[in-house]
């Protein structure tokens, strides 16, 4: 150990060191190396002019690193790991830094330590003391035995379709003999050999583990993971008719599903997607073949391909349109039907015998506008269109040119009769002379008491032909007005 010396003397003649080790120097600020342990008193002696001598003197202290530090430690052997408690103790003066062997350390200066080794090994803690001049000692101690084996493998593949062969490579680190090795491969198989392969006869995730077994008996595994994916097994969902300009969904099927599926569709038509379940639309007649293929992560594949009838839209044509009748009458809609035809519906209803069939009979009290939504046997649905037409003209109505009102029960009255008519609005008779024998307004049809029975200011009129004026409304809301002749026999 080296020492330095700083002198501070005065009032001297002369001077000299005793290192207290049988060694001595004349110079000023010495510096000296102590070679051998123990405690030393070096001093310096002063001379004065006139002979007199003094002296100072101080404690140099030269450790031994070995004999005075210490590391204490408990306990000192486990399996694949452990837990030490640890008691340092050094020389007074000293820093140190506590280093536990495993790459770890502490600089603290606590003199009391715990430290968790977790994997096997031998470890050699030290302590490293350090003066305030720099100088260092290790003091080594040990060993720490953590008995076991740290294991570790590689494989020449991770993931793979369907099935294949996986070769395993044994890495373990140990440092104590093993005893036995065993491999569970996540399949149900194992084997005992060191370096083995596998054969991975399906899809399925499997956790391969390797335990290791030291001489000490101390166990500890390791496991990694083998990917089996099943090559897509694909096939396309959708119809195989379908309408011509209608949005048709198709669907690609798994039989076992797979997220990490990769979509191709070419759709026939000239148009491709890249999604599970596209929609298209064909906008002209013909037949299609369409083609998907599956793609996983690992590029296995499968192709499926459909065959798609695409047919033009049913059709409903009006044989005549529009169809004219007589107000209160009735005629069949007669229609020409396109395509297989299986439903129809009628609207409105009304005036309707039937809204599910081909040919209703319509007898509505105005003309109306009727519609029929038609569907064929895939599904494919259109409409058609016909008009009604009512119209009220003298066909409707019948109004006698002679009556007899002698009280006998026949033709004794002149009333309108017909069918489609609401009723008379207004009814007027003049005679020859422009004189009105009767008016009547706002009464019922086909009634022979709302009409004239041949009396004029309470007396029975005489024979003579008369000229009337009819205003008639008929069913559908139409004002007819007719005039004529009625000849008055007694």
């Amino acid at each position: 150990m080296v020492t330095s010396f700083t002198f501070k003397g005065a009032d001297y003649k002369s001077f000299y060191w005793d290192f207290g080790d049988g060694v001595t120097s004349t110079a000023q600020n010495p510096s000296h190396f102590y070679n051998s342990y123990g405690q030393f008193t070096p001093k310096l002696f002063l001379v004065g002019p006139g002979g007199c001598i003094d002296s100072a003197s101080s404690t140099v202290n030269v450790y031994d690193p070995n004999a005075t530090t210490k590391i204490v430690f408990s306990p000192s052997a486990a399996c694949n790991s452990l837990n030490v408690n640890f008691n340092v103790t050094t020389a007074p003066g000293f820093k140190f830094t506590f280093y536990f062997g495993d790459g770890s350390l502490d600089s603290s200066q606590q003199t009391t330590l715990t430290h968790f080794y977790s994997t096997p090994g031998n470890y050699f803690p030290y302590v490293i003391l350090s003066d305030k001049f720099g100088c260092d000692a290790s003091i080594i101690s040990g060993p720490i035995n953590v008995y076991g084996a740290l294991p570790v493998f590689d494989k020449d593949k991770k993931e793979f379709c369907d099935n294949g062969e996986v070769f395993f490579v044994n890495y373990t680190l140990h440092n104590d003999p093993i005893a036995s090795t065993v491999w569970d491969f996540g399949d149900g198989n194992t084997s005992t050999a060191n370096d083995p392969s596998h054969i991975f006869t399906g899809p399925g995730t499997y956790i391969v583990k390797l335990t290791v077994t030291t001489q000490n008996q101390c166990t500890n595994f390791a496991t990694d993971t083998i990917r089996v994916y099943k090559t897509p097994d694909l096939s396309i969902d959708g119809k195989d008719t379908v309408c011509i300009n209608s949005i048709e969904g198709f669907a690609g099927v798994l039989t076992l599903p797979d997220s990490t599926i990769t979509w191709q569709w070419t759709l026939g038509n000239g148009t491709t997607s890249l999604i599970q379940n596209p929609t298209v639309v064909y906008s002209t007649v013909g037949n299609y073949n369409m083609q998907l293929i599956a793609i996983n992560k690992l590029g296995c594949a499968d192709t499926a391909s459909h065959s798609v009838n695409v047919v033009p839209l049913p059709t409903a044509i009006p044989v005549t349109n529009p169809i004219t009748i007589i107000s209160g009458a009735s005629a069949p809609i007669n229609m020409n039907y396109g395509g297989p035809v299986v439903s129809f519906n009628w609207m409105p209803p009304a005036h309707l015998d039937c809204t599910n069939c081909p040919q209703p009979i319509a007898n509505p009290q105005f003309s109306t506008d009727y519609h029929v939504q038609i569907q064929d046997r895939y599904g494919c649905k259109n409409s058609g269109g016909v008009t009604v037409k009512v119209i009220c003209n003298g066909q409707n109505f019948f109004i006698p040119n002679t009556f007899s009102p002698n009280g006998d029960g026949i033709n004794d009255a002149f009333y309108l009769r017909g069918s489609g008519l609401f009723r008379v609005k207004s009814l007027m008779i003049f005679n020859r002379w422009g004189e009105i024998v009767f008016e009547k307004r706002e009464f019922p049809v086909n009634d022979p008491s709302s009409g004239w029975d041949g009396n004029y200011k309470g007396k029975k009129a005489k024979p003579d032909v008369y000229v009337y004026q009819i205003e008639i409304i008929c069913s559908n809301g139409e004002i007819i007005k007719y005039s004529g002749n009625i000849a008055l026999i007694q």
